[in-house]
């Protein structure tokens, strides 16, 4: 019986020794910036080469976007973004547009039109069809996919030193 008490008593050691510390670490590690940050340019595929393309750019650190779409146009597209569950929610600072983009994943956004502000222009041309698919571009992949690796190599060093 004491055998089975001190095994008991072991096994609860080991396991919760270090396991708030290594808990938030990995917690960290996964809501981790590099992770859940959607900052960057994102381009509309699609569309065949030489054509004007819409371009999305965000910055998750301040929660603002521009949106362009109409070079010829002179309103600019700029303001505040929320994040609802796996959406993004653009809004024009004077509340006049609201676009929506779904979350994919940590490179792809895919347009929402049912939910978004009609896209006007001088270009008659545009047309943003619900679905069209913006992706980051592929230099801002490498950064991310190079900052991810350094973070990964990071959580192991910490993940062997914990146990």
């Amino acid at each position: 019986m004491k055998k089975v008490i001190l095994s008991l008593i072991i096994c609860c050691f080991i396991f919760s020794g270090c396991s708030e510390e290594s808990k938030e670490r990995f917690n960290a590690f996964f809501n981790s910036p590099v992770y859940n940050n959607y900052s960057g340019t994102y381009l509309m595929q699609g569309n065949e080469e030489g054509e004007q393309s819409p371009i999305l750019q965000l910055d998750m650190s301040s929660l603002n976007f521009v949106y362009t779409y109409d070079m010829s146009s002179e309103y600019l597209l700029e303001g505040n973004i929320e994040r609802k569950g796996g959406m993004l929610v653009l809004t024009t600072h004077d509340e006049k547009y609201i676009y929506v983009f779904q979350i994919l994943d940590r490179y792809t956004l895919q347009f929402k039109k049912e939910y978004s502000s009609k896209i006007e222009g001088k270009n008659s041309d545009i047309d943003i069809k619900d679905g069209t698919i913006f992706s980051l571009s592929e230099e801002e992949k490498i950064k991310i996919q190079k900052k991810i690796e350094k973070e990964e190599e990071e959580e192991d060093n910490f993940i062997y030193w914990a146990y």
